[in-house]
């Protein structure tokens, strides 16, 4: 499966480790601030993880 991280940091390292862990492709970190429309994927093979801000 394809993921992209939105929210980069300690958080975004964490679901990055995470994903690797159950081999899932990271395709994408986006910054939370950034990009306020980074929920815009429509794509049903791609999963969009937002962890919590530090």
């Amino acid at each position: 499966m394809k993921v992209i991280i939105y929210g980069a940091g300690q958080w975004g390292k964490v679901a990055y480790d995470l994903c690797k862990l159950i081999q899932f492709e990271v395709i994408a970190f986006l910054d939370r601030d950034k990009h306020k429309q980074g929920k815009n994927f429509e794509d049903t093979n791609i999963k969009v993880f937002a962890p919590p801000m530090c």
